[in-house]
């Protein structure tokens, strides 16, 4: 098995519970600064709740570590100067190009590798932020119209999924009470996992096998799921040590068509060419219920 990662989308339809939402986005995208291989890397948010949902992230994060996340002991810190500065480098690009950049606290500081949550409004698609995968307390929030169609079709317009159709995320999140919509994206989408009404939780159960699909990853472990995964399934085949007629007709040459002949005290005389015949029979049944079924 080999989990690798990707650009774990989060969609937040207008029959979501957006202040729940906008929570349990906020904390997934905390937790460890976002340096988690299925922390949210965006969201893609429809247009009547677009407001509400950016306001209620804020709100979240000034909840969880106050106005000034660096004083707080619950926000980890970046794993190294190089991911601190490919992060830096990251927001202030996406400045410069004209991205709304909204900062919880701050400055940020290199020394003591802080970073602040941070969300980005209105990036562009081939832009810096997007190019791969974040991993780090970076939101880009994307907004499109009403409904599960355009929030797929996003999805699927993204840069690094039109360069390669094996590009699928290790997770994908979506928020919405509505069964409909549930399905809809269950079905127009392909993700390691998926998560409905949260972010992260479907790795913590026993019960689910965890991995990716596509450039995500291949198998998957966990409980029963690892034990199949990292057990040999070694095949035994054991035979008695005398040929059948079978054996002879069929597998060791010359082989002929006819002129052999095989008695079974229950059976009428057989030869090799009623054997054929029903040999054929079996095959030809067995197609036939194997395209029914």
């Amino acid at each position: 098995t080999l989990e690798l990662g990707g650009q774990s989308p989060t969609v937040v339809t207008a029959r979501a519970n957006v202040p729940t939402a906008a929570q349990r986005v906020a904390l997934g995208k905390a937790f460890n600064a976002g340096q988690v291989c299925v922390a949210p890397n965006h969201c893609i948010v429809c247009d009547s709740v677009y407001d509400l949902f950016v306001q209620g992230v804020q709100d979240a994060w000034v909840t969880f570590f106050g106005a000034d996340p660096k004083e707080s002991p619950y926000l980890a810190r970046i794993v190294s100067r190089r991911e601190w500065q490919r992060l830096h480098r990251i927001v202030e690009q996406e400045r410069a190009a004209g991205t709304t950049v909204i900062q919880i606290g701050g400055p940020e500081d290199e020394a003591d590798l802080y970073f602040p949550p941070t969300m980005l409004l209105g990036c562009d698609l081939t832009g810096h932020a997007m190019a791969d995968e974040l991993f780090g307390p970076i939101l880009p929030v994307f907004k499109v119209a009403d409904g599960t169609e355009a929030a797929c079709a996003f999805i699927q317009s993204q840069p690094w999924c039109q360069a390669d159709v094996n590009a699928k995320p290790l997770s994908l999140y979506l928020f919405s009470d509505d069964k409909g919509e549930q399905d809809y994206v269950l079905s127009h989408t392909s993700s390691g996992g998926v998560c409905i009404n949260d972010t992260m939780i479907h790795v913590f159960s026993g019960d689910l096998a965890f991995g990716g699909v596509g450039q995500s990853g291949m198998g998957n472990y966990h409980m029963q799921a690892s034990l199949d995964t990292f057990s040999h399934r070694k095949p035994v085949v054991a035979r008695g040590g005398r040929n059948t007629p079978l054996d002879t007709l069929l597998r060791q040459p010359p082989h002929k068509l006819g002129g052999l002949t095989y008695r079974f005290p229950w059976l009428p005389t057989l030869t090799s060419r009623h054997i054929l015949s029903g040999v054929g029979v079996v095959a030809a049944v067995a197609v036939v219920c194997k395209v029914v079924l």
